[in-house]
């Protein structure tokens, strides 16, 4: 089985999934299963200008402000208060998700993970079964590239799509697995309906299972499956959703 990663906000370490591997790896061995193939999808270099270049703008107005007024001078930090805590804030989340959510960046972004899948699935042809395992702004990014049905026309998620439902298609998607998932937010803006995973599973005719796991600390991850018992109430439920808190 080949299992490829997708992380979420803050990341600038391609080596980001080492540790969920060799996990994966120790619990497997303990069990005499044979370990799967990791690859650790990365885009996170995409975000880096946009908010260094955001927080460059600001000192620089607040550098400009300073030396216009003289009495301002020395007080910088009372002008951009909490300077540190905002930037940390903006880099690591909000700035990330801004920037995802932009159609264009969001395509690229799409389009970066869909090359790096087909290059991971070409250099292991005889693997056929796939799981993906994405983390907090990666699930919204996984959620867009199987399900969203609103993308334009030349959205890199419809090839990626392909490669599991197409007529001709030669891999199974077995598993989904999110961490820290902002999908319930995300509602809020567009429409994460729960439908659109039994047809994807229709269409690829393979079963799937979800698994969402929700740490108990964590500010966006929330539990998915009430929202999945009301879209789909009155449907054959393809896909098993299976929650676990921790």
């Amino acid at each position: 089985m080949l299992i490829f990663l997708i992380h979420g906000v803050a990341t600038q370490d391609a080596g980001y999934g080492d540790q969920f591997k060799k996990k994966v790896k120790e619990i497997l061995s303990k069990k005499n299963a044979q370990s799967p193939i990791f690859y650790s999808s990365f885009w996170g270099h995409s975000f880096k200008s946009k908010t260094d270049q955001l927080f460059n703008w600001v000192r620089s107005d607040v550098k400009e402000l300073s030396e216009k007024c003289k009495e301002l001078r020395g007080s910088e930090q009372d002008i951009y208060r909490y300077q540190e805590h905002r930037e940390d804030f903006i880099a690591k989340f909000f700035g990330e998700f801004l920037t995802y959510l932009n159609n264009d960046k969001g395509a690229s972004i799409r389009k970066q993970i869909l090359h790096q899948f087909q290059d991971f699935v070409d250099n292991h042809p005889e693997d056929k079964e796939i799981a993906i395992a994405s983390h907090s702004l990666g699930t919204l990014v996984l959620w867009d590239l199987l399900f969203t049905k609103d993308l334009p026309e030349n959205d890199p998620a419809y090839e990626f799509r392909k490669l599991f439902n197409s007529s001709d298609s030669e891999y199974k998607l077995r598993g989904l697995v999110t961490m820290g998932s902002p999908l319930l937010f995300m509602r809020l803006k567009q429409n994460i309906d729960f439908s659109a995973v039994d047809d994807f599973v229709a269409t690829s005719c393979n079963a799937l299972t979800w698994l969402n796991i929700i740490h108990a600390s964590d500010l966006i991850a929330y539990p998915l499956a009430i929202l999945r018992t009301k879209l789909v109430r009155d449907r054959a439920v393809r896909a098993k959703l299976v929650e676990i808190r921790v």
